[in-house]
């Protein structure tokens, strides 16, 4: 490794922790989220910067529901597997964390953002259906309906946490994943 990537990895790092802390500000739990952030991303293969990007978008909206969090984390780790279940590739897979991240601000999923969970990373969009106890279809019209608000989807994910788990055990480690 170069210099230049040891900056760039510093930079990283740096940006990383710094959307973290602007998250944990009022709570106080910066060292705490981060350290279960960690465990998240080492256990569902997911890049580290990402899952904090995801809490860091994801964590108003949580705790605008009353979650912890220690809950919220739980919520991430489901979605992270269900990435995983999807097989989705990891630019794919990125802009749909953007548009789940944008849907949650804006305060429910519909139109654009659940169109692209639903194409990019079926395997979520099948987990909040469970959750739910809807077709894809049906998701879809609830989409529609703005009835897939935050508290809805964190709902059906918590619902599913269990279920998306023992699949995901069941996926064998990639060798990008392994890296």
């Amino acid at each position: 490794i170069g210099v230049t990537e040891i900056i760039g990895l510093a930079d990283a790092y740096g940006q990383m922790t710094g959307k973290l802390k602007l998250a944990t500000q009022y709570s106080g739990d910066f060292a705490q989220v981060m350290q279960m952030l960690r465990d998240s991303s080492r256990e569902t293969r997911a890049d580290l910067p990402a899952t904090v990007q995801l809490y860091s978008q994801l964590s108003p909206a949580l705790k605008g529901i009353g979650l912890s969090a220690k809950e919220s984390v739980g919520i991430i780790t489901t979605i992270n597997q269900a990435i995983v279940l999807s097989g989705a590739s990891s630019q794919a897979a990125e802009a749909a964390l953007v548009q789940l991240g944008q849907g949650f601000a804006s305060g429910a999923l519909r139109g654009e953002e659940l169109n692209s969970i639903m194409e990019q990373t079926p395997a979520l969009a099948q987990a909040i259906a469970d959750g739910l106890g809807v077709s894809r279809g049906a998701l879809r019209q609830m989409g529609a309906d703005g009835k897939l608000t935050g508290e809805v989807v964190a709902q059906a994910l918590q619902k599913v946490a269990a279920q998306v788990n023992d699949d995901f055990a069941e996926m064998p480690v990639t060798v990008g994943q392994a890296f």
